[in-house]
């Protein structure tokens, strides 16, 4: 268990990357963006030999499908965990599908908006279904990982609603006392500047983008499982 280091536990678009530099500046964090992407896990001591000197405390971002299932039990055991999702699944899979074909992953400061023609995109079923079952894979994850270790869940609409309580919140979950310490860390608080940037919202009519909108929304009705997963 490596005590300077917290996990976020996601899928794609579920906001991860406001939420996690959030935290990240409130309390002095390390950002290690999307390493484990491009990296494998079993390597991340030589990662924070490199990149935290001296050791910084840091959140390393975990999207479900950058490691293996079968490696679930010794990576999300390895460090605390912060698990984020989003109830607007349908805006988080057009939202997913769009960043595909802009490329664009986020704006920040000076960025110009992506530009994408009404009607340019048509989404095959293969794309839908491996989206739940990524999904399903995240919430077996947290029953499995995160509900005996009582670890937070946070839903992505909740957390922008609410940030500041949700932020203060984090200084009562049980991770070890020999973390560094939120209570210690956090020296930025709430300042008007930015330690480090955080997205700004894509403006963006994602409904007029598709071809086969309406077909989208068919697909999702047809995954009770899910729906009922995100509507309790």
């Amino acid at each position: 268990m490596n005590d300077n280091r917290i996990g976020i536990v996601a899928t794609s678009r579920s906001g991860s990357t406001f939420v996690r530099r959030k935290i990240c500046h409130v309390y002095g964090l390390e950002d290690s963006n999307s390493w484990l992407q491009k990296n494998e896990y079993k390597n991340i001591r030589r990662f924070e030999e490199s990149y935290c000197l001296p050791p910084q405390p840091y959140i390393l971002k975990i999207l479900v499908n950058y490691i293996p299932e079968k490696d679930f039990d010794f990576i999300l055991n390895d460090m605390s965990i912060i698990w984020l999702w989003r109830k607007d699944v349908v805006r988080q899979f057009i939202s997913h599908v769009v960043r595909l074909h802009t490329k664009v992953n986020h704006l920040f400061e000076g960025d110009e908006q992506p530009q994408l023609d009404d009607e340019s995109i048509t989404v095959e079923r293969g794309h839908f279904d491996n989206f739940v079952y990524r999904q399903n894979l995240f919430w077996k994850a947290w029953e499995t990982y995160g509900v005996i270790k009582e670890e937070p869940l946070i839903k992505f609409e909740d957390f922008m609603t609410n940030t500041e309580a949700h932020i203060e919140r984090l200084q009562d979950w049980n991770w070890k006392s020999e973390f560094y310490g939120f209570n210690k860390l956090r020296k930025f608080a709430f300042e008007p500047w930015e330690r480090i940037q955080l997205p700004h919202k894509i403006e963006m009519n994602y409904k007029k983008k598709f071809t086969n909108y309406d077909e989208i929304l068919k697909w999702f009705k047809e995954e009770k499982t899910l729906l009922d997963r995100v509507n309790e």
